[in-house]
């Protein structure tokens, strides 16, 4: 197999847009199987086919379902278009496309997780892909010459179970690749998150819901430590008091900076919901550039 590869290009399809991207894959499907083998079974064993592919895409979006549409949207046509035939959001026609749809519901969830995260074909994946579909054709040619000559039978169903054999191990592949990409990514973020908040504010519960929010300043509680020494100092209590009204009055006042995480599925120019440090909910625009996964500074 490893030979007939080199048979194969390993370009970009013309025309993707992807192929511009910034990022590469964090494995290629190649290696993909060693590195998440329980992702690579889910898919290569068509009885947890669909069953994989659903809890894949479901994690690709985020877990949020209101975002997902037939195929996301890659396979849309004159014909049909996702979104307006009662799939949008809708988890039994992402079943339906688990079950049915077998190539579609891989290449849709890896094209997914490809234009949320930047990244650009690998030429090795290329080739894998090229001669995945080229076992399929000579499937389809085969049963084609069979209906005409029947000494083409016995090779037809032979090619036939060679090309499923090569499907299923290509979409395994396809499948520990995405899985692995979005765990890297999560851990990236996680520990850049980590990094950049207060340990204070992790252990206080920072990160609420799909969106991860995180003060950028301590401007709150600047005041405590300046009460505790003042009460070492000897001020008296009544100025205390005082002093404490005071800042109580000014906090409503100060807006604070912080951070929020873009969730899976949203896209620039969307409003999305986040909680504020004081506990309030707000809508703030997702800003061009900014991807599923990254961060962005709020005011509020």
């Amino acid at each position: 197999m490893v030979c007939c590869l080199l048979c194969f290009g390993d370009g970009p399809i013309a025309g993707d847009p992807r192929a511009g991207y910034g990022r590469k894959w964090a494995v290629g499907m190649m290696d993909a199987p060693c590195k998440d083998i329980a992702a690579f079974c889910c898919t290569f064993l068509p009885c947890c086919f669909p069953i994989g592919q659903y809890k894949l895409r479901v994690k690709a979006l985020g877990g949020d379902m209101s975002q997902y549409k037939c195929c996301q949207g890659y396979y849309d046509c004159r014909c049909f278009k996702a979104g307006n035939c009662g799939d949008k959001g809708n988890p039994c026609c992402l079943c339906l496309e688990a079950c049915c749809c077998s190539g579609p519901v891989v290449s849709s969830t890896r094209m997914l997780v490809m234009d949320s995260y930047d990244i650009s074909p690998d030429p090795c994946d290329n080739r894998i892909m090229r001669f995945n579909n080229c076992m399929q054709m000579l499937a389809c040619v085969c049963h084609i010459l069979a209906m005409f000559e029947p000494s083409f039978r016995d090779l037809a169903d032979l090619i036939d179970c060679i090309a499923d054999l090569v499907f299923f191990t290509v979409a395994g592949c396809m499948a520990a690749q995405t899985n692995v990409e979005m765990d890297t990514q999560s851990k990236g973020f996680q520990a850049n998150f980590n990094n950049q908040v207060p340990k204070a504010w992790n252990k206080a519960g920072g990160a609420m819901g799909g969106q991860t929010v995180a003060p950028a300043n301590q401007q709150m509680d600047r005041g405590y430590p300046q009460q505790q020494q003042q009460q070492q100092q000897g001020y008296p209590q009544q100025q205390q008091q005082q002093q404490m009204m005071s800042q109580q009055q000014m906090m409503p006042q100060q807006q604070q900076q912080f951070m929020v995480q873009v969730p899976m599925g949203a896209m620039p120019g969307q409003q999305i919901q986040v909680q504020n440090p004081q506990g309030m909910m707000m809508m703030v625009q997702v800003p061009q550039g900014a991807m599923p996964g990254g961060t962005f500074m709020v005011v509020g």
